[in-house]
């Protein structure tokens, strides 16, 4: 953002430890979530202006952006900057959504990443039951299988998630090739996506899971992907 250069090391810690809190500050990963952050509202939503903007709010926190956001005319908030903002950290696809579910300034890649424009993608979490810290995630992925994927999630029930499902035509999420759906959650955190085409049209889904609240920290919860047979087509009636 000054101009010198993406910190890489700040960077690393948290990409390699995406469930670290983002409204705290102490480890090297802190300030790489807190940099990450900054760029994406940066890149976002009105560039030098809003950072201007928000350094002088006398407001802190989720409630300081809020304000930011609501003199600038948008009608986002925090939570649902957030939102994105965990889906773009691993998918950074800006051909999706205007933009919001990647970046420009830099780009997230499975492998090889130059540690200057480049960084390799968050962590994957391999269990299906865990934990998230608040206003942080997870992320599962599901590239093994055939037939209709069947992704359940159950929260902690006094809980606040935001669950997110992404489907790809390629293996890699490759920028285009990748459809961005939000799971729906009951009232006690709970939800199912089905993904049809799992292995053959879509080779690999990934779950973000997003803990939006402050009270539950950290928030438990438990995903599932079930691949079951997709239904054979019915046989044409002999004439």
């Amino acid at each position: 953002l000054s101009g010198y250069g993406h910190p890489a090391s700040h960077l690393n810690a948290f990409l390699s430890n995406p469930d670290d809190q983002l409204t705290v500050w102490s480890t090297l990963a802190d300030y790489g979530a807190a940099y990450l952050f900054s760029l994406y509202l940066w890149e976002k939503y009105g560039g030098n202006d809003t950072i201007h903007r928000l350094v002088a709010e006398q407001q802190n926190g989720a409630a300081g952006l809020d304000a930011v956001l609501a003199a600038k005319g948008s009608s986002d908030r925090f939570a649902d900057v957030f939102a994105r903002w965990t889906v773009a950290n691993y998918l950074d696809d800006s051909s999706l959504a205007n933009g919001f579910y990647g970046y420009t300034s830099l780009g997230l890649v499975d492998s090889g990443a130059d540690n200057v424009t480049s960084f390799n993608r968050p962590v994957l979490t391999s269990s299906a039951s865990s934990s998230v810290r608040s206003w942080a995630a997870r992320y599962v992925k599901s590239s093994t299988g055939s037939g209709d994927l069947n992704l359940t999630f159950n929260g902690d029930d006094a809980g606040s998630f935001n669950v997110t499902v992404v489907k790809s035509s390629t293996a890699s999420f490759s920028a285009g090739s990748n459809t961005v759906q939000t799971m729906t959650l009951n009232a006690t955190q709970d939800g199912l996506v089905t993904v049809a085409g799992f292995g053959s049209a879509y080779p690999a889904v990934l779950l973000v899971a997003a803990n939006r609240s402050a009270t539950v920290n950290p928030a438990a919860y438990t995903s599932n992907a079930a691949v079951t047979a997709a239904p054979s087509p019915t046989p044409s009636p002999t004439p």
